[in-house]
């Protein structure tokens, strides 16, 4: 996660400081914890980490789908997943 951030904000080694309000992080919602901290310990909201629903351990491809949807009607769009 923090390679993805570095790469596609990589003024953030030098400007300490990224707008992430229209890119997000998908992951299941089975997901560990740590999945969160580390998300809040890159600088990056819980809103913009994207949890899809699960069955069986196992992303459910009509949520994620959905999910997306949605997220590129709102021009979010996602650098890690």
């Amino acid at each position: 996660m923090s390679t993805a951030r570095n790469f596609i904000f990589s003024g953030i080694k030098t400007k300490r400081y990224c707008n992430f309000s229209k890119k997000l992080t998908v992951f299941t919602s089975s997901g560990h914890y740590s999945v969160d901290k580390t998300g809040m310990a890159l600088g990056l909201r819980l809103d913009n980490i994207i949890k899809v629903p699960c069955d069986d351990q196992k992303m459910r491809p009509d949520e994620l789908e959905q999910l997306m949807i949605q997220s590129l009607e709102r021009k979010q769009y996602y650098f890690f997943y």
